[in-house]
């Protein structure tokens, strides 16, 4: 069975968010996937592979009239907890592409993080009462965003398939490069994964520039929410067959 549908932007058009049993089966193949990922990743630090580290002058964030603009509608309808984890989750992503060699479209990368949770913002939190998943929500918000940009069908599916995607356990770089790099860099900032792969000095510039603001304590609300809100959405099998909820708070960052 092919279990790399689940969270496309097919099968959200499809289902609105809404899980299956084939799509719980896929999900939880993605989180076998991910443990042996791990286990490799572990003995690879156990032989020395090098961190992916940046200094302060190429930490270096999109400055195009459309990432400018996408930046100020996530300032817009964001706390500052939420925007600066969505600008830590475009670094950590970018970061963690460097450390593996990824070639990526800088601008799509950003533009996916600083819009990938508009769901969890006030102007769309349940306002697409057809929605059944706060990252479906956002995506369809970004689309909506990358057509008033005047960006192709194309490349306006891709946005939405990457944002939609971010929520799944795995993301493959067959599934976009970009795809892949924003799923990672919001799972390090939400818990922790790859967090040793980037240079202990870099993390501290990045959470420098773009503190946390009680982060744990602001995204475990949210999401908590969305649980009770949504029970057959992805948030909710995460925290209760993966036990995200103290994942989060075990994350290696201090808040």
């Amino acid at each position: 069975m092919d279990y790399s549908r689940v969270g496309t932007w097919t099968w959200a058009e499809r289902t609105d968010g809404k899980l299956r049993q084939a799509d719980r089966r896929g999900l939880l193949h993605q989180a076998m996937q991910l443990q042996w990922r791990r286990l490799v990743a572990q003995t690879t630090r156990r032989f020395g592979r090098k961190h992916a580290a940046i200094s302060a002058d190429s930490l270096r964030i999109p400055d195009t009239p459309t990432a400018t603009r996408a930046a100020d509608l996530c300032m817009q309808l964001s706390p500052l907890w939420l925007t600066h984890h969505c600008t830590r989750t475009y670094l950590w992503g970018s970061l963690l592409a460097k450390r593996e060699a990824l070639s990526y479209d800088e601008e799509f990368l950003y533009i996916a993080a600083m819009l990938h949770d508009l769901g969890l913002t006030s102007s769309h939190w349940g306002k697409d009462t057809t929605a059944q998943c706060f990252a479906v929500e956002g995506a369809r918000a970004a689309k909506a965003f990358a057509r008033e940009v005047a960006w192709d069908a194309r490349r306006q599916d891709a946005l939405a398939e990457a944002i939609c995607l971010h929520l799944n356990v795995v993301v493959p770089v067959e599934q976009g490069v970009e795809a892949h790099l924003l799923q990672a860099g919001a799972s390090c900032d939400v818990i922790g994964t790859a967090y040793h792969a980037i240079a202990p000095k870099t993390r501290a510039l990045v959470l420098e520039q773009y503190p946390r603001l009680h982060f744990k304590q602001e995204i475990e609300d949210c999401l908590h929410q969305q649980v009770l809100l949504r029970p057959e959405a992805r948030a909710a099998l995460l925290y209760h067959r993966f036990q995200f909820g103290e994942r989060i708070a075990n994350a290696p960052f201090a808040e």
